[in-house]
């Protein structure tokens, strides 16, 4: 059971804050045998990512749209 009283919200943004927290975030989920974890990290690195460096990450997402079949911009 959870004490939602003495709980404090987490945010994984919160620490991912350098390319070194993203890079070493990245190398402990490729060590679960989960891809789902994998796919999770991913995503948050790219969130972290796009948060922390909009102008440099927004080009790059349209830019390969087209041929990136893991994209889900347009």
């Amino acid at each position: 059971m959870v004490n939602e009283q003495n709980s404090v919200p987490y945010n994984t943004l919160d620490y991912l804050k350098t390319p070194e927290d993203c890079a070493s975030y990245l190398e402990a989920a490729l060590e679960d045998s989960d891809e789902r974890v994998l796919s999770l990290a991913l995503q948050n690195v790219t969130a972290a990512l796009s948060v922390s460096m909009p102008s440099e990450i927004s080009p790059l997402m349209h830019q390969n749209a087209d041929t990136n079949p893991l994209s889900l911009g347009s």
